[in-house]
């Protein structure tokens, strides 16, 4: 008899989970390469739809850092390391902007979804 209860409150629990990410609906999603230099530059615009976005320093030694503020630097972005991925929980609404370490760095990829 417990061990049912026990099976019918995992079911219950793995069907909430399912449920709740499921309620993201992407209708379009985009990928675009960007090349990223050493000032600031526009990857994504404004987009009151966007229900997701990622962006990946594919590099293998540049750093990227991006942000929402237009005034982004290198001391004020979050910091991409070569391979890293920036993906936030609640995607902003406003531009994404990013600015590159050094030279310019073509290996950056933008996935967006609304």
């Amino acid at each position: 008899m417990k061990l049912s209860k026990l099976f019918a409150s995992l079911s219950f629990a793995l069907t909430l989970t399912a449920q709740a990410q499921s309620n993201i609906n992407l209708s379009t999603v985009t990928v675009v390469a960007k090349t990223i230099t050493t000032g600031a530059t526009v990857i994504a615009g404004t987009n009151t739809s966007r229900q997701y976005i990622q962006v990946q320093n594919n590099d293998s030694t540049r750093v990227v850092f991006v942000s929402t503020d237009p005034a982004i630097t290198t001391t004020t972005g979050v910091k991409l390391t070569a391979g890293q991925t920036w993906a936030p929980y609640k995607p902003p609404s406003a531009p994404v902007y990013a600015i590159g370490d050094a030279g310019s760095n073509a290996n950056v990829t933008i996935t967006e979804g609304q």
